[in-house]
């Protein structure tokens, strides 16, 4: 997607790049890039600029189409769910079509429901030979030892058809749940600690489902921490996660509720702020502003989700 976004004259010299032809028998040569290039730190950025300048522009027609890619699109990926096979049809060959005005060709379509891809033409095969997808630049061979590793990694693809995540929130479609909450999940240890989200859909109370939304995990602090300050921190990153989630999710949550196997953690969220040093404060604050107290609660650690992060 970078190679279709140009560069403007007067930018060109910033990236200009030396080459050498045939090794050493020939001199250095400087050349310009005259398209945004991979490596850059500003490259994602102005890529993004553009896919929405060029959503922008043609809102008019394409409508809904282009809100939906903006909402969905990361540099140049772009994840989209829809209700029905009919709406996810359309949306292929709308959001192809709105793109392609501009230049950018969607490729690798991806889908749970084959028929949704139907129409789509078949992507060319890659060959056997790996020089095909690895000689980028130049024409010799791969030494012995890459064309190896290359050959061992290829084989493991075979195996991918077997690795499946459920990415569907609903068995059925979301109009016939009744009521959806998220629910987090925080863990700590003296390594890390982490949160989940999980979104639950209650269509009656003997029909229930719950789906995984979203995780994050980061490394324990340098300076060494008690684990019950580790389990509040813990803790704040599942407010936040929680309300990001429920902020951007598309769907009416009715109610959010957090989990955390530490009974200190829940003592000091459910206490007054001012009680403690400024580290517990600080964040005991924090949370009780994203997340009232009655909303927390305690989760075994047998139970814990996030027990499996940290």
């Amino acid at each position: 997607m970078f190679l279709q976004v140009g560069l403007r004259e007067e930018d060109r010299d910033v990236c200009r790049f030396l080459w050498r032809k045939d090794k050493l028998r020939n001199p250095l040569t400087t050349y310009r890039f005259t398209r945004v290039c991979f490596g850059l730190a500003c490259s994602p950025y102005l890529d993004m600029q553009v896919a929405n300048h060029h959503l922008s522009a043609n809102h008019d027609r394409f409508g809904a189409i282009a809100d939906d890619i903006k909402a969905s699109m990361y540099v140049d990926d772009l994840v989209v769910s829809c209700d029905t096979v009919a709406e996810a049809k359309n949306f292929v060959c709308r959001s192809s079509e709105l793109l392609a005005s501009g230049r950018f060709h969607l490729a690798k379509w991806a889908s749970n429901v084959p028929q949704v891809l139907v129409d789509r033409p078949t992507e060319e095969t890659h060959e056997n030979k790996p020089s095909r997808l690895c000689k980028t630049l130049g024409d010799d061979d791969l030494p012995v030892d890459v064309e190896c590793q290359w050959r061992i990694w290829k084989s493991e693809l075979d195996d991918l058809p077997s690795i499946a995540l459920p990415r569907a929130y609903f068995p059925s479609s979301p109009v016939e749940t009744s009521r959806l909450e998220l629910h987090g999940f925080g863990d700590a240890s003296k390594a890390a600690y982490s949160a989940v989200v999980y979104l639950r859909a209650v269509k009656s109370p003997e029909n229930v489902s719950v789906s995984f939304v979203t995780a994050k995990s980061k490394v324990a602090p340098l300076k060494k921490l008690s684990i019950p300050r580790l389990e509040l921190m813990a803790a704040l990153l599942c407010a936040r996660l929680v309300c990001y989630v429920r902020k951007e999710l598309p769907l009416n949550v009715e109610a959010c509720h957090c989990w955390s196997d530490s009974l200190v953690a829940l003592g000091c969220i459910r206490g007054e702020a001012c009680r403690w040093k400024p580290f517990m404060a600080n964040r005991v604050r924090e949370i009780q502003c994203l997340l009232s107290p009655q909303y927390w609660g305690h989760c075994p650690t047998q139970d814990n989700p996030a027990d499996l992060a940290s």
